[in-house]
């Protein structure tokens, strides 16, 4: 009976190490875009990986756009590929720089670039309660043992919903994506060109 209670206090620590450094990395991330902190911001964020986020949105997005008459082809589906990636690496260069990072952040919008126009409306990180643990744990949502999300913004309309994804590596907890609102995301879809049949 004693290694039940054994067991059971080790799984409580360990859960409460788990989810309290993800609390900790968090309120870092929070408080950093709070005070428009881009270098620390930067240096909590993976950058790949949020580029790949980012990129991967941005194609099902698109080819959504594309089945919404038919089905892609083959080429187009590698062309939707190729403008994926160039628009994650134009958003990559707004985003993945201390100001455009706090500015995402903080304010709810990327600086538009020549093949994007301006994001902004968009829900802050700096606008979620971390006080309130009922709120923040219906925000949260485990993808793998270490991916994370939170959404952020009104959570009863979906289309302006945003959120960002945690991801726990070998120095901890870091931002590794970040989901742009649907609503944003077919705005942006909306102005690429689609090939009629």
């Amino acid at each position: 009976m004693r290694w039940i209670y054994g067991t059971l206090a080790a799984v409580a620590v360990l859960l409460t190490l788990y989810f309290g450094s993800a609390y900790a990395a968090l309120t870092d991330l929070v408080t950093a875009a709070r005070h428009a902190d881009g270098a620390r911001l930067l240096r909590r964020t993976d950058g790949p990986r949020l580029k790949r986020s980012v990129a991967g949105q941005i194609l099902r997005t698109y080819l959504d756009r594309i089945g919404e008459t038919r089905r892609p082809t083959a080429a187009e589906q590698v062309i939707a590929n190729a403008v994926a990636a160039t628009l994650a690496d134009a958003l990559a260069v707004r985003v993945l720089t201390t100001d455009g990072l706090a500015q995402l952040l903080h304010e709810g919008r990327v600086e538009g670039v020549p093949q994007i126009p301006t994001l902004s409306g968009m829900p802050r990180l700096t606008d979620l309660d971390l006080r309130n643990a009922l709120s923040l744990g219906r925000r949260l949502h485990l993808i793998t043992p270490v991916e994370m999300s939170i959404r952020l913004g009104n959570m009863q309309n979906r289309d302006d919903t945003a959120a960002i994804r945690l991801h726990l590596d070998s120095s901890g907890w870091k931002l590794a994506g970040i989901e742009l609102p649907p609503r944003k995301l077919r705005d942006l879809a909306a102005r690429l060109p689609v090939r009629r049949p």
